[in-house]
C-alpha cells in the first residue's frame, strides 16, 4: 500500500472520495469540505491545515481516505484539551502543532475513515498513522467524534480513548415553538430556557424579511 498526503481536496478526484465516503452523513461529502476551503474557513490563517490520507493499493487504486488537519490551536473541536496543551507548557514541552481526524467546526459523530469494500480498516490504520509521522514533527495525533467500529479499531492499535458528554436535541416531531416548549420537563432550571425561547420567537415574529439585493 501506498499513501499520498494531500493539502487540498481538489487533488482528489471527486468520484474516488464519493466512491469510498458513500453514506448519507453530510459532513464526509466532498462539496461540504470543499466549501470550507473555498470560504476561507481552513487554510494557514485559521489554523487549519487539510492533510487529506489517501491510501492506494498496489495498482493505484484509492482504497482509502482519512480526513486530517494540522492544528495549531484547539479552537473549533468541541472536545477541549487545553488542559494537556497546559501540561505540555509547564514541562517545557511544545503541544502544538497537533493532528486531529475530525470535521471542523462540528462535534458530529459519524465516519472519520473510509476504505473500500474489501479493505479492512484495522489493516490501513498503521500505514496512515506510519505516513503521517514521517511527514510532520507533532505531539499528538487524536481522532475525534469516532463511530464505534473506528473507535475500537484504534483501541486494539494502541490509542488510548477519552470519554465524554455530549447533550443531544432530538425533534420528537415538533411543529412550532410553542410544541417544542411543551415538552420540556417543567422544573426550576428548565423554566428559564423555555421563557428565553420563546423570547426569541417573540423577537423574531416582528422582524421585516430582508431580501438580498440583484
Amino acid at each position: 500500500m501506498q499513501t499520498v498526503i494531500h493539502s487540498t481536496i481538489t487533488t482528489i478526484p471527486k468520484a474516488d472520495w464519493s466512491r469510498l465516503f458513500k453514506s448519507d452523513y453530510p459532513f464526509t461529502c466532498y462539496d461540504f469540505l470543499l466549501a470550507l476551503e473555498q470560504g476561507g474557513s481552513l487554510g494557514p490563517q485559521r489554523g487549519w491545515l487539510p492533510q487529506y490520507v489517501a491510501v492506494h493499493d498496489n495498482s493505484d487504486k484509492l482504497i482509502a481516505i482519512m480526513p486530517w488537519f494540522k492544528k495549531t490551536h484547539s479552537y473549533g473541536e468541541y472536545l477541549f484539551d487545553w488542559a494537556f496543551a497546559e501540561a505540555y507548557e509547564r514541562y517545557g514541552f511544545q503541544y502544538y502543532p497537533k493532528l486531529i481526524n475530525a470535521i471542523p467546526f462540528t462535534p458530529c459523530q459519524g465516519p472519520r475513515l473510509a476504505t473500500a469494500e474489501s479493505v479492512n480498516a484495522a489493516d490501513v490504520l498503521p500505514v496512515i498513522e506510519s505516513a503521517l509521522m514521517q511527514e510532520h514533527d507533532v505531539s499528538n495525533l487524536q481522532s475525534l467524534y469516532v463511530e464505534s467500529g473506528l473507535s475500537e479499531a484504534l483501541a486494539e492499535k494502541g490509542w488510548w480513548q477519552r470519554f465524554d458528554i455530549q447533550f443531544l436535541w432530538q425533534n420528537r416531531s415538533y411543529s412550532s415553538f410553542d410544541d417544542t416548549f411543551s415538552g420540556l420537563w417543567c422544573h426550576a432550571s428548565a423554566s428559564p430556557y423555555a421563557k428565553n425561547g420563546k423570547r426569541c420567537q417573540s423577537k423574531m415574529s416582528k422582524c421585516e424579511p430582508y431580501r438580498v439585493p440583484n
